[in-house]
């Protein structure tokens, strides 16, 4: 499957002691390897996962999805799409439940 390949951090420090991108990153090139996705495209933010609009790499992975880019997107956590239940609900809602898969390593 071709996915899309996307990772967030809050903050520059969260980068430096939390589950920085290079970590999401890692996790999530050793998943697609182990199960046969391909990534045609990776992207981050450095922004609170609070709203979409703080996060444009984010949209531009949406925007690609609904291009015919990619099949789907991967993330290292779900929370790293949305840290609101109902954010994420409505955005699986809209996107993820027909063509297009959501994957997270972590869940």
């Amino acid at each position: 499957m071709k996915l899309i390949s996307y990772q967030r951090v809050s903050s520059r420090k969260q980068n430096e002691t939390g589950d920085s991108l290079n970590e999401q990153r890692q996790a999530i090139e050793t998943y697609c390897k182990l199960y046969g996705h391909e990534i045609v495209y990776s992207a981050y933010d450095v922004a609170s996962g609070k709203s979409r609009k703080s996060r444009p790499a984010f949209e531009e992975c949406i925007e690609m999805l609904e291009h015919g880019i990619a099949e789907g997107i991967i993330c290292f956590d779900l929370s790293r799409i949305s840290r609101s239940l109902a954010d994420l609900s409505k955005m699986i809602e809209k996107y993820f439940t027909k063509d297009l898969t959501l994957i997270s390593v972590k869940e």
